[in-house]
């Protein structure tokens, strides 16, 4: 028999010769034919050929034609099944083992997949010829074989290719169904390519097979329910998607620890093949999705060792900022918290030099190297993402974690734009009044403010270190027990700023967030260069205790402005902006945010929905 060189369409057989002997088949030739043609069929005829050659004591081309048939089993949808079926022949033909590969006979693969292992057909008393099924789809490569041939060989060979089409269906096929579904997702990195019910009805299928002994189908059950739950979140059904993808990474966990096998050698599991490195992403992210983040960024951690892929790296990263900010920001844990986004930073980098142009990237290496204290490093992210990415970034001082496109972008806005401003500018001195009457009467602590004055905390308490103190009494948002107060002593504040539509929205749409607030920072104070999390909304601070003498101001972009009692300023904190208080006295700002005016009424929710979803949503796990 003769394998034609990269061949597309069909496996030419012809008796071998000392004049035309069996050409050199590599691997190479056949995955070039895999990728072209990927037929199950034409992967069973090659492994026809080898039984024939081993039948006639033709080592070498048995050898070749098994090579041949299992590299083009590859592509096709039972492969990884047809592959392993074919290994043991040409493993026993290439260790020159004549007899083992004489015992598979003639039709060797055939046999190996429809029926007894390690027996010619005659020897189980049959011929492949027999099979149930008719092999009409083998008619075209029949003709092409020599007449030269005997008619037992020949019929031999067209067995083989109808033993295909009688598979029975079982777990080999779920799997390879299963595996299909989730290659199809991570090749097309999305995944909408899939349907929910086919993903259902394989889930279904894949119940009744897995043993739970930690096996690769245990990990493809785990892998597709994974894909649920990242599908639902494209229904907006988010309670669902996280249920499905908490229990996918509980099941392939439960079927490593079954299994005997930690997690360090799971990946490189040879039964898992091109899927093991999606698992580890997916494993990663239930982890991660169920608090267990310290564990899920190990296991990331493992497959950057393992596979050393862009995704993990870039997971690694987004999950090393997770634990960096579970330290949080007191003085005995900044070592352990500068070692979490150090190690964060470093696998964003390395995953922008391997696969550059991944929005979600950027954002995270800015983030890490913003808890560094990096202010050049964020710069030159944003420099980057500007480089590769379209519809994203536009300067490198302007880095939100949420930007929408086509609205006007400036760091400083004239406030008579906005006729409520002048409004509140006229009513400073009653605004003033509510606030110097808040600590009338409680008992102050060292920076002479009453315990209605809560300190920030976390990300912002970061952006003041030890410079001096930062404190916020809320006004609108961040909770009914907050407002009930500012209703109580602020009634003429709060009555300015709920008459104002592009506040009120704020407030309405953001319940959970800082609409505004009384912003008190002591002298000594310094808050280092950040950008705010969205430019979807723009920023009024109205001066009401400045200290003469000037020295408290604000850089935003690369202009800086000094605050003015009973005047406004408004800018965009989405850019790049720092605070310097330089003077002998606190300073106290109405801070105020409100709707960036480009963004009309009726796409204010639908930007919500699009944040929302950026922030819950995992798909990025496919990237």
């Amino acid at each position: 028999f003769r394998v034609l060189h990269r061949s597309r369409h069909a496996i030419d057989m012809g008796p071998p010769s000392a004049a035309a002997p069996w050409p050199e088949y590599t691997h190479d030739d056949a995955d070039a034919d895999a990728a072209g043609v990927g037929d199950l069929r034409s992967a069973a005829f090659g492994g026809g050929a080898a039984g024939l050659h081993g039948h006639g004591r033709d080592w070498r081309g048995c050898s070749n034609a098994a090579g041949a048939a299992t590299a083009l089993c590859r592509g096709s949808r039972r492969g990884s099944f047809c592959g392993f079926r074919c290994r043991p022949l040409c493993t026993a033909a290439r260790r020159g083992a004549p007899a083992a590969a004489r015992r598979r006979g003639v039709g060797a693969l055939g046999v190996g997949v429809g029926g007894d292992q390690g027996a010619s057909p005659e020897a189980a008393g049959r011929t492949p010829s027999s099979s149930s099924r008719s092999p009409a789809p083998m008619a075209a490569a029949a003709a092409t074989i020599s007449p030269t041939l005997s008619p037992a060989m020949w019929e031999c060979a067209i067995g083989v290719g109808a033993r295909v089409d009688s598979i029975a269906s079982g777990k080999e096929d779920v799997e390879a169904t299963a595996a299909v579904l989730v290659r199809r997702a991570a090749r097309a990195k999305t995944v909408l390519v899939l349907g929910l019910d086919e993903v259902d009805k394989v889930l279904t299928e894949i119940a009744q097979h897995a043993s739970g002994d930690g096996g690769s189908l245990d990990v493809a059950f785990g892998l597709l329910l994974f894909m649920r739950g990242l599908l639902l979140q494209q229904f907006d059904r988010q309670g669902e998607a996280m249920l499905s993808m908490v229990k996918a990474g509980q099941s392939m966990a439960r079927s490593m620890n079954r299994s005997g096998r930690a997690h360090k050698g799971w990946g490189a599991a040879a039964d898992l093949g091109e899927l093991g490195e999606l698992a580890y992403r997916c494993l990663a992210t239930s982890l991660a999705l169920a608090a267990d983040v310290e564990r899920a960024l190990d296991v990331a951690e493992d497959g950057v060792r393992l596979c050393g892929t862009a995704g993990l790296m870039r997971l690694s990263g987004e999950l090393g900022n997770l634990v960096g900010n579970r330290f949080g920001v007191e003085p005995e844990l900044e070592a352990a918290r500068r070692a979490a986004f150090g190690c964060a930073a470093s696998h964003l980098r390395a995953a922008e030099e391997m696969e550059p142009g991944h929005k979600r990237s950027y954002i995270a290496w800015a983030f890490a190297s913003d808890m560094l204290h990096d202010i050049e490093g964020c710069r030159h992210i944003a420099d980057l993402a500007i480089t590769h990415c379209r519809a994203f970034w536009s300067h490198r001082l302007q880095r939100p974690n949420h930007f929408v496109t086509g609205v006007t972008s400036r760091p400083w806005w004239d406030p008579k734009l906005f006729p409520w401003v002048r409004q509140l500018e006229e009513n400073w001195a009653h605004i003033r009044a509510e606030l110097d009457a808040l600590d009338g009467g409680a008992v102050l602590d060292g920076d002479g403010c009453s315990s209605a004055w809560p300190e920030v905390r976390g990300h912002d308490k970061d952006l003041a270190g030890s410079t001096g103190t930062w404190r916020e009494f809320p006004l609108l948002g961040l909770g009914e027990e907050d407002e009930d107060r500012a209703r109580r002593v602020c009634p003429v504040t709060r009555r300015l700023l709920s008459s104002v539509e592009a506040v009120r929205a704020h407030r309405e749409l953001r319940p959970k967030e800082e609409t505004a607030l009384f912003s008190r920072l002591t002298p000594g104070t310094r808050l280092r260069p950040h950008c705010g999390p969205s430019n979807t909304h723009l920023t009024c601070h109205l001066g009401l205790r400045i200290p003469p003498g000037g020295g408290c101001r604000i850089r935003v972009g690369d202009e800086s402005r000094e605050w003015k009692d009973g005047r406004c300023l408004v800018f965009d904190d989405s850019w790049e902006h720092e605070v310097w208080h330089d003077g002998n006295d606190v300073r106290v700002v109405l801070l105020i945010r409100f709707w960036h005016p480009d963004i009309r009424l009726e796409h204010r929710e639908s930007i919500l929905r699009d944040e929302a979803r950026d922030r819950m949503c995992k798909s990025w796990t496919l990237l």
